[in-house]
C-alpha cells in the first residue's frame, strides 16, 4: 500500500461534496455503518487480516448529515455580559452584592486606558457603584478588592 494515497472525498447523501479526509477516517465511518463506499482507487488496497479491501476514494453519508459529524475547530466562547454574568454567579466581584443581569456591569480590572484587554482574565461583572468608584483606576488604587481574591494584577 503507498502511504502517500489520495484523501477520500465525503460526500452527502445527495451525493455533494461535504469535506475531504483520510483513508483512515473514511474506513472508521464506513466500519462505524455511518458512511457506505462509493468509488474506489483501481489498484491501491488496504490489507486487513481478512484479507484486502479496495481503497476508497469517495464515501457517502448513508443518512442526513449534521453539522455535529463535521470535525470543526474548537471556537471559545466570548467574554460577553451575558457569559460573564454565568461565570460570576450574578455576584458583583467586588462587594459580593447579588445583581440582576439587567443591573449588571462589566469592568476591566486592568483598565483598558492602561493596557487592560477584553480577555476573560480582566473583565468582572460588577455592580453600577463598584464599577463608578473604580473608574479608570488600578485595582489597588481604587480601594476596592475582588470579592473572591483570586485575581493577580500582574497575569
Amino acid at each position: 500500500m503507498n502511504t502517500t494515497s489520495p484523501n477520500v472525498h465525503v460526500l452527502s447523501t445527495g451525493f455533494e461534496q461535504l469535506y475531504t479526509t483520510s483513508w483512515q477516517r473514511a474506513i472508521s465511518i464506513v466500519f462505524g455503518g455511518k458512511a457506505e463506499i462509493v468509488d474506489i482507487h483501481p489498484s491501491e488496497t488496504i490489507g486487513c487480516v481478512d484479507g484486502p479491501i479496495p481503497m476508497p476514494t469517495a464515501v457517502r453519508f448513508k443518512k442526513g448529515v449534521f453539522a455535529g459529524a463535521i470535525n470543526r475547530p474548537y471556537k471559545p466562547h466570548k467574554p460577553t455580559r451575558k457569559n460573564l454574568y454565568v461565570r460570576d454567579r450574578g455576584t458583583c466581584q467586588y462587594c459580593g452584592t447579588g445583581l440582576t443581569y439587567e443591573k449588571s456591569t462589566l469592568d476591566h480590572v486592568i483598565p483598558k486606558s492602561r493596557g487592560g484587554e477584553d480577555k476573560w482574565e480582566n473583565l468582572v461583572l460588577c455592580c453600577a457603584p463598584c464599577n463608578y468608584k473604580k473608574g479608570n483606576k488600578m485595582l489597588c488604587d481604587s480601594g476596592l478588592a475582588l470579592y473572591n481574591g483570586n485575581y493577580n494584577e500582574s497575569s
